[in-house]
């Protein structure tokens, strides 16, 4: 008797312990789970500008201050945004490089042999010719709803450093890039 006392303890604590697991597998095994998000259309576009730009030979009295719009429109390129989300958006760009001494919203000319001297390299929107400063506040651009392609045109001439000195002839090099944000 004792035997069976035990064994049926035994079976009633099996019982007790199976019991919850063949409940739920007498019920539907499926438990409900929401998903929810959202795709938005991304606002960054494909960026191109042209890599190098020749500015040829610029005759040195054609050249002026950065404060004033270039006669000597000797270099035109277009930084091209293509493949842009069709909803209307805001960039800005902003002209990061190494600044000219003397004047530093022009980018400084870093031929070794031979260089020009009282001379820079100066960006300019077109056809306002909004100046893009080296370092300085980025200028914001508007792309409407529908479009998806957008060129913002650049002018890219030498200017003086220095209004009171003449320039001195010489080789010019330089180099900038743009820093491009979505707003």
């Amino acid at each position: 008797m004792k035997k069976f006392s035990t064994n049926m303890a035994l079976a009633s604590l099996v019982t007790l312990i199976l019991a919850p697991g063949m409940a739920n597998a007498a019920t539907d095994s499926t438990l409900p789970l929401e998903i929810s998000g959202a795709i938005v259309s991304s606002e960054k576009c494909t960026v191109n500008i042209k890599p190098s730009l020749d500015l040829g030979e610029v005759v040195d009295t054609d050249i002026k201050t950065s404060d004033q719009a270039p006669q000597a429109m000797t270099g035109a390129t277009t930084l091209s945004f293509e493949n842009c989300a069709s909803a209307e958006s805001v960039l800005s760009v902003s002209l990061q490089g190494s600044a000219d001494a003397t004047d530093t919203s022009l980018l400084t000319n870093t031929s070794q042999s031979g260089a020009a001297s009282n001379v820079g390299v100066g960006v300019w929107t077109f056809p306002d010719f909004k100046q893009l400063t080296v370092g300085g506040e980025a200028s914001t651009f508007a792309k409407p709803a529908g479009v998806s392609n957008l060129g913002i045109n650049l002018i890219v001439a030498l200017a003086k450093t220095d209004g009171a000195k003449t320039i001195e002839p010489g080789q010019v090099t330089s180099s900038a890039q743009f820093k491009i944000d979505y707003l």
